[in-house]
């Protein structure tokens, strides 16, 4: 989708909740800028300025350089840009299923931060891990692969073009990907669709090298 407008995204040099935003909009070509603080030196003094007191934060301006959006909260966010920039289907039908299908991509990767990045108690880590690949990820990805069967098409989650499913899909498995790849390709094994569509967005033209570019930080 066309736009003259620009955007600016604040938040720290990391992925995190940040991730997908910055993937929405590279997938998109809009023009954009990616404002990072440090979290010890920079933050502090910004966070007073922040709606929430919190980052990551998007502000949106119009081809005249007026600020017409300022928004806080990464689905909320997220939500908007894939409204604005094409990337959340044609009709509110459409819309309202990739806001389910990535909820529930949310929750998976929620639970996976809990059991390691997050996870407090080293001690439980690999205990917490094993459940989530004999029981948590499993259960997900067969009722995520079934989905892809229903409304897929051509190596997409949804239709037959580039959605929002499609880059929370690839950027959720491979966050687990990375820390623990032979279990989580084992688990998609079963998931010929799900590879599928992580594929196509890892090959797609903007998206492929913006992914192992050091812009996404780690």
């Amino acid at each position: 989708m066309t736009t003259l407008s620009t955007f600016k995204l604040e938040y720290f040099p990391i992925r995190g909740r940040g991730d997908l935003v910055r993937l929405v909009l590279v997938a998109s070509g809009v023009t954009w800028e990616d404002v990072v603080y440090d979290r010890k030196t920079e933050w502090p003094a910004i966070k007073p300025s922040m709606p929430f007191g919190q980052l990551p934060v998007l502000t949106e301006y119009d081809a005249s350089g007026n600020e017409v959006l300022r928004i806080a909260q990464s689905m909320a966010i997220e939500r908007y840009l894939s409204r604005r920039l094409g990337l959340a289907g044609s009709t509110l039908q459409d819309s309202a299923r990739l806001d389910a299908i990535c909820e529930s991509l949310y929750e998976l990767r929620d639970s996976w931060w809990r059991r390691t990045i997050f996870l407090e108690d080293d001690s439980l880590r690999d205990k917490m891990v094993t459940n989530f690949f004999e029981r948590i990820l499993p259960t997900s990805l067969a009722f995520h692969e079934r989905l892809v069967g229903l409304h897929g098409k051509d190596g997409h989650y949804y239709g037959s073009e580039l959605t929002f499913a499609d880059i929370a899909t690839c950027c959720v498995l491979e966050n687990i990907m990375e820390m623990e790849p032979e279990a989580c390709e084992a688990a998609l094994s079963n998931a010929p669709g799900l590879r599928r569509v992580v594929e196509t967005v890892k090959t797609h033209p903007r998206l492929g090298p913006f992914l192992t570019s050091p812009a996404r930080y780690m």
